[in-house]
């Protein structure tokens, strides 16, 4: 039978047992350690709401069953670990409501089945990373109220799934990219409000949304839409064809940012991706030199 760790049940049971299930960080929390003690039944983590401080560890990585894992509204600071790409039966993932003040790590392209993700409250920097395209089972991403910078990624087109997606409030720059037409399921959830560089116009077949809370009373509030972007305004990242998984200029050599050579953007996309599949599966990858080493070694 699948054994099931929640505070709103469980966590009472064991703060009869050992006092609290609130407070203290991850390591100490007794939802986490009975999750821990049986990873290969433990399928739901969470910890919403427990006064959690210190980091996420690196240590989450042995929860090898979990599909739905909720850190949110705690205080917990430092970075998103890289070690959550190994979680590969995660559906839904939430860091909502802390401190984390780090990058979205691009390994996390590797949790295919995700389908919610909220990174939303923390103080994460660097931008949307374009290796998120990936996760094609997403219908709900939410990145709002962070620190993100550059462009939103025309590849998020190729979440054809996409319901909701919310960027408001954040620092993001550029235009918003005409490929998200294509994201039909996308037509009352979308929020860019407060990025004061997003500027351009609005694509025909996109549709900014308002009312967000109290935050978004305008869909184009905070921002330069219709508006002309400044000269030095970034365009975005090179264009795609949603129904492929690389962009269409890798494959046809049309120009790009790097002249009419795409090459070290091609060998920089693929490259990104090959990280974060083998920091995700090391001992796949691990094989799979062994063999490449025994094919070079018969050739010569």
């Amino acid at each position: 039978m699948t054994t099931t760790y929640k505070s709103a049940t469980l966590g009472i049971l064991l703060m009869m047992v050992v006092g609290t299930a609130t407070a203290g960080t991850i390591l100490q929390n007794p939802l986490f350690q009975a999750c821990a003690a049986s990873p290969a039944t433990c399928t739901r983590l969470d910890m919403t709401r427990n006064q959690l401080t210190g980091v996420i560890p690196s240590e989450i990585a042995a929860l090898t069953s979990v599909r739905y894992l909720w850190f949110g509204d705690n205080q917990l600071t430092g970075t998103i670990p890289y070690e959550l790409s190994t979680l590969t039966t995660l559906t839904r993932m939430s860091v909502y409501g802390n401190r984390l003040t780090s990058t979205i790590p691009s390994e996390l392209a590797a949790l295919t089945r995700l389908s919610t993700i909220h990174f939303d409250n923390n103080q994460l920097t660097g931008s949307i990373p374009t290796e998120m395209a990936v996760l094609t089972a997403v219908s709900h991403m939410d990145y709002h109220h962070n620190l993100l910078t550059g462009t939103i990624p025309r590849e998020l087109a190729m979440l054809t799934l996409l319901t909701y997606l919310n960027v408001h409030g954040n620092r993001i720059t550029g235009t918003i990219p005409s490929e998200l037409a294509a994201l039909t399921r996308l037509t009352r959830h979308f929020y860019v409000c407060d990025n004061p560089g997003l500027c351009g116009d609005i694509p025909a077949g996109v549709t900014p949304s308002s009312a967000y809370s109290i935050y978004c009373t305008s869909s184009t509030r905070g921002t330069m839409l219709g508006t002309e972007c400044p000269s030095f305004a970034p365009s975005g990242s090179p264009s795609f064809s949603p129904t492929t998984s690389v962009p269409t200029s890798f494959a046809t050599g049309s120009p790009t940012a790097h002249g009419s050579d795409p090459t070290p953007l091609k060998d920089n996309w693929f490259r990104k991706r090959d990280v974060a599949r083998q920091r995700a599966f090391p001992q796949k990858y691990s094989w799979f030199r062994k063999q490449a080493g025994k094919k070079s070694g018969k050739k010569n």
